[in-house]
């Protein structure tokens, strides 16, 4: 129903496909092959590209309006939490891990021992997968854990509730830097 989002690729595109022998017909409208088609079709163009338009700005009122009522915007909570009425709240049983994790690597755990630790415990990461490294390293570098949400364009986080202190959380962003460093 829509052949470019906007006037301008429409025009290239078609100029393109014209260079190349293509013609374009609508199974929708019926355009004549005359100036009166091309003023119709510049219409629909038009009327496509401010729909377009309308539906990006309503999508965005829609994120903005989510982020400050405190919903959470992904599918799939943080390890640690779950979601109450699109709202992270701690999960009983994994927040006490999420926060040991953190307890683990500011005591000097290594990431692949913290994994052999929760992949022993037979724990998933929130996807359900066997936990990796690179799991435990985002996990490290999440400031949803000391309550900050982030989300797209949002400059401002919104507070959630915190599993681990911001010394705690700043202590693991120093030494993480630190084993960056060293690498």
């Amino acid at each position: 129903d829509r052949f470019a989002r906007n006037s301008f690729h429409a025009a290239v595109y078609k100029q393109k496909l014209k260079e190349n022998g293509v013609r374009i017909i609508s199974a929708m409208e019926n355009i004549p092959d005359a100036p009166e088609g091309r003023l119709l079709e510049g219409v629909i163009i038009a009327m496509n590209e401010i729909y377009s338009e309308d539906l990006s700005q309503k999508v965005s009122r829609g994120l903005d309006e989510s982020f400050h009522k405190g919903y959470y915007m992904k599918k799939i909570p943080p390890f640690g939490y779950r979601l109450e009425n699109r709202k992270l709240v701690p999960d009983e049983a994994t927040a006490p891990l999420a926060r040991e994790i953190f307890e683990r690597y500011h005591k000097g755990q290594k990431i692949v021992k913290i994994v052999e630790w929760l992949n022993s415990l037979g724990m998933t990461n929130q996807l359900g997968n066997k936990w990796r490294p690179m799991n435990i390293s985002t996990h490290l570098h999440n400031r949803i854990y000391m309550g900050e949400y982030y989300y797209g364009q949002f400059a401002e986080p919104m507070p959630v509730p915190a599993l681990v202190s911001a010394e705690l959380f700043d202590s693991v962003q120093e030494k993480l830097k630190a084993s960056a460093h060293r690498s």
